[in-house]
């Protein structure tokens, strides 16, 4: 896939998946821009990408994926979205309520947007628990 002269948004850019994966679209020479779309980007983050950025253009957009209108200008004049974003709750502390709202409602917000702003391809990335529960270990 080339990403000659396109414009990229990352969501949950700052986590472990997003973070990574904004490196690699920094080695793709010809990416116009790469928005990091993150409820926080720190400043130590974006210093750690400056010095493999190349000519890329990099953009930190901090901001909830539930606030449609914040979505909307993230995706605005983009070519790509990689959907990275979401809620885990390993240890059962958070309510049902707010993962459902940032996993489900965030995703559909963002799909909205990429429609409204005719946005070419939508990379969804899933979550770690696809399968479902693995409680034996078994390998998949």
């Amino acid at each position: 896939m080339s990403l000659r002269g396109d414009v990229c948004v990352v969501t949950g850019a700052c986590g472990f998946l997003g973070k990574r994966l904004v490196r690699l679209l920094l080695e793709e020479e010809e990416t116009a821009e790469i928005r990091l779309l993150d409820k926080h980007v720190p400043q130590q983050v974006l210093q750690s990408l400056e010095d493999c950025r190349g000519g890329t253009k990099l953009s930190a957009f901090e901001g909830d994926i539930r606030d449609s209108d914040f979505v909307r200008k993230a995706c605005r004049g983009a070519t790509n979205v990689f959907h990275t974003a979401s809620m885990i709750d390993v240890l059962e502390s958070v309510e049902y309520s707010e993962i459902y709202g940032v996993n489900v409602k965030g995703t559909q917000l963002l799909l909205e947007a990429c429609l409204h702003e005719n946005v070419m391809s939508f990379i969804y990335t899933s979550t770690i628990e696809v399968v479902g529960p693995n409680p034996r270990g078994d390998p998949m």
